[in-house]
């Protein structure tokens, strides 16, 4: 057997009460800076439940990120200023082009938080 998506959208909500578009996703997404009279607040709450519509989730802004893996420790990193260097200008360089960053040891890699798995690699 088949399943069907309910396919109820703003729009449905919209025309079932004669307001626009924009007044059912300000007030479905609870828009504080907008004025609407409670009475059509409540109906259009109760219109959208009565047509079973679902808020779809909000798509992220997907966003760069750069995962740095050291392979040498703090203390050999501070001996060689060559690597210190090499990091922190890698750091600067993602922060001045919006590139969120973490760094992590190479002996941490199995600790990491894989939610990050969008991270490009460098050893």
């Amino acid at each position: 057997m088949k399943r069907h998506k309910n396919n109820v959208t703003i729009k449905d909500i919209a025309n079932r009460l004669g307001v626009s578009i924009t007044i059912v996703s300000r007030v479905l997404n609870y828009d504080e800076t907008f004025n609407v009279s409670s009475e059509l607040k409540r109906k259009i709450f109760e219109v959208a439940e009565e047509l079973n519509y679902v808020v779809k989730p909000k798509k992220r802004k997907r966003t760069n990120r750069l995962l740095i893996v050291k392979t040498i420790s703090e203390d050999l990193e501070m001996q060689d200023l060559y690597y210190l260097s090499l990091r922190v200008i890698l750091e600067k360089l993602a922060k001045y082009m919006n590139i969120d960053t973490i760094t992590i040891h190479k002996d941490d890699i199995f600790n990491f938080d894989y939610k990050w798995n969008s991270y490009y690699w460098w050893t």
